[in-house]
């Protein structure tokens, strides 16, 4: 495979779905590829999306065909508020710059 390297960051929005459609996805999946069998709870229940702190901090915009989806999340709204508390002093958010951080580190915010 042919590759080039760039400059750029790629941002995944499959992930900006309701529980209820990434419930959905996996069982899909399981009935494509040959991942391990859902137990029954799995197939009936919201998915979890699990400790968002595994992933880096996003500051900036979305692109707009996008913007809707992601302000209609409400785990990624949620999510937005705890970045806002934890990190209201970075210069990236303060300027309103693109920019991802390092992996985040669980913070207990009182």
């Amino acid at each position: 495979m042919r590759t080039k390297q760039v400059e750029c960051f790629l941002y995944h929005y499959g992930w900006v779905q309701t529980p209820e459609m990434m419930t959905q996805r996996r069982v899909n999946a399981e009935q494509i590829y040959e991942t391990p069998e859902l137990k029954e709870e799995e197939k009936t229940t919201d998915y979890q999306y699990g400790d968002l702190n595994r992933f880096p901090a996003y500051f900036g915009s979305h692109p707009k065909v996008m913007e809707g989806k992601v302000n209609s999340h409400k785990l990624s709204q949620e999510d937005l508020k705890s970045i806002s508390k934890c990190f209201w002093w970075h210069p990236a958010r303060i300027l309103k710059l693109r920019y991802k951080t390092f992996k985040r580190v669980k913070e207990r915010i009182v």
